[in-house]
């Protein structure tokens, strides 16, 4: 039990070393293991409890100047919110999980406080850090490079000389393409958020100037994500050979308005879905989706490697989506 006396005091490493019947340089080797050296588990377990039964703790900012990095890493998001939409929230969720045994702790930063994030990096708050889809706005990664701190980029593509995760696409539009003329549509609808996003323009690329052969392709940009039931009716009724739609939610009204669990003629749908587990929608929904809790593991993996001064690429790591048709 820790006395009234005991907190009054600050507790030092050499008051651990007597309690627990060893050197300072011991203490300091059980609190700070450096690396190559190894401590006998029953002398570990002994300045432990030593330590637990003081209050004595290290000091981080000590620890920082002496190992000469703060075991702090960046998550630079474009924005506070973005870390609580299910897509990024998954990148994080894998970025958390692959670092979990690691001794590194994570410092969220945030493109619209760009001063602010400066700051930290000027200030060397981070030994490294995360950029997550920047849309193609350069300036916040630049801001990392100026630093000439370690960095990962995390789905979006850029020119720039670091290692970078990205979902691919490209492919994804295609399989989705080929699974929807393998089912005889000549004339594809792609519905898509309004907005303007990396992810988006990546999908159109793949038909923008001219279309697959034998096929007909057109873009639908639908105003807050979502479609009221008589719109569902009109553009079922406009003769599409099949839809592609980018995101399970807008899938699900969709095929929930059009009634495709029925045996009913419905253009075939092939949906973009960020979901973990996507329920079925109907017999002729394939579901295409995309990997974020994998982008943000080899994101993880590639920025320790740096952290750790091994090789790493600096082209582009794909991430494939995976088919999945759920039964009814």
């Amino acid at each position: 039990m820790v006395t009234k006396t005991q907190k009054d005091k600050k507790v030092t490493r050499a008051d651990v070393a007597r309690k627990a019947g060893v050197s300072s340089t011991t203490v300091a080797y059980v609190m700070n293991p450096p690396p190559g050296v190894k401590i006998r588990e029953a002398t570990k377990i002994k300045v432990l409890a030593a330590a637990k039964a003081l209050g004595y703790s290290t000091n981080f900012s000590a620890r920082s100047m002496k190992r000469g990095k703060t075991e702090l890493v960046g998550i630079l998001t474009p924005e506070p919110a973005s870390q609580f939409h299910p897509f990024y929230a998954q990148m994080l969720q894998g970025i958390y999980d692959a670092a979990a045994e690691s001794d590194y702790h994570f410092l969220s930063l945030s493109m619209d406080r760009r001063d602010k994030t400066k700051r930290c990096l000027r200030e060397n708050y981070v030994d490294g850090v995360i950029v997550i889809q920047s849309d193609g706005h350069l300036d916040s990664l630049q801001d990392v490079l100026d630093q000439q701190l370690p960095v990962v980029t995390l789905n979006f593509q850029h020119d720039l000389p670091v290692p970078q995760i990205s979902m691919d696409y490209e492919a994804a539009m295609r399989q989705a393409v080929d699974e929807l003329q393998g089912q005889g549509a000549g004339k594809i609808l792609f519905v898509h958020g309004s907005w303007e996003s990396q992810p988006v323009e990546r999908y159109r690329s793949v038909f923008s100037g001219k279309a697959q052969p034998g096929v007909k392709m057109e873009t639908l940009g639908i105003e807050r994500y979502a479609l009221e039931p008589e719109q569902i009716s009109r553009l079922l009724a406009q003769g599409w050979g099949g839809l592609i739609v980018d995101g399970y939610e807008l899938a699900r009204e969709i095929a929930y308005h059009a009634d495709y669990r029925k045996k009913r003629k419905r253009p075939p749908l092939a949906v973009f879905s960020e979901s973990l587990h996507p329920a079925p929608l109907g017999a002729s929904v394939t579901i295409l989706q995309s990997q974020p809790q994998r982008s943000g593991q080899l994101a993880w993996q590639e920025l320790l490697n740096l952290l750790n001064g091994k090789a790493t690429r600096e082209t582009g790591h794909s991430i494939p989506f995976l088919t999945r048709t759920p039964e009814i």
